[in-house]
């Protein structure tokens, strides 16, 4: 009995042995795994909805009031002195640019700048006459009447008022034609239609306006330039002050 159980203690040592002896050393770590791919992007989400306007701003501050051009006195009335045109109304029409450089005063009637000049007549003896020749006019070179356009009016002093010709003119005596041409020192005025010229006509004035070919920033080449260029100004040119301001004629 005491021979059975040694030899099973000593079968259990040899075991215990066996294992012992089997119990090797912790084994090297492993190659880590390859990382996985991304997942594809949701789609976008629909927009959300506009939020609420914000509240206004405040108004600025008004502007000052700019002063008219016609208001040299800048009073904001317009004053007797303040109708350059001489129509009694103070309008846009009486505003003023700036002065251009003064020609050489004429004489005898004559005044202007360096590229328009005006003429003044004053015809003689006229009273039932049909034709009216003045004669006697020195500025009317040949070389004048070759390089200028003339434009014409008659003055009636009584009115007063100024008459543009050639054309009708609506005296107080019924209408009335007028026809004019000009040869070096001679203006010939002719009545076309009507009982004859009076002494309703005080004075001739003649415009003379150079055709170059820059007049004062314009190109005159004929009279039927300068008509164009009025009209595109929107200058009448049936009124004499209107044209006169026009071309700066004082």
């Amino acid at each position: 009995m005491k021979l059975k159980r040694f030899f099973m203690l000593g079968s259990m040592v040899t075991a215990m042995a066996l294992i012992a002896s089997c119990s090797g050393e912790d084994g090297k770590d492993g190659l880590n795994g390859t990382n996985g791919t991304d997942g594809v992007d949701g789609a976008t989400g629909p927009a959300g909805a506009t939020g609420p306007a914000g509240a206004a701003g405040a108004n600025g501050v008004d502007g000052t009031d700019g002063i008219a051009c016609w208001d040299l006195n800048a009073n904001g009335v317009g004053d007797i002195e303040e109708d350059m045109n001489g129509d009694e109304v103070v309008d846009a029409m009486d505003c003023q640019g700036v002065d251009g450089t003064d020609g050489v005063d004429g004489t005898d009637g004559v005044d202007g700048n360096a590229n328009v000049q005006r003429i003044i007549l004053i015809p003689d003896a006229i009273n039932g006459q049909v034709s009216v020749t003045l004669n006697s006019v020195e500025e009317l070179t040949q070389e004048v009447l070759d390089t200028h356009a003339i434009l014409a009016y008659l003055y009636d002093q009584d009115e007063p008022r100024y008459y543009f010709i050639p054309g009708a003119i609506a005296f107080q005596g019924g209408n009335r034609i007028f026809g004019i041409s000009y040869t070096p020192q001679t203006v010939r005025i002719d009545e076309l239609l009507g009982g004859g010229w009076n002494d309703e006509i005080d004075e001739v004035h003649l415009i003379l306006i150079e055709q170059s070919a820059n007049n004062g920033g314009l190109n005159f080449k004929s009279k039927d330039n300068v008509m164009s260029a009025l009209k595109a100004a929107e200058v009448d040119v049936n009124n004499y002050h209107e044209v006169k301001k026009f071309f700066g004629i004082k």
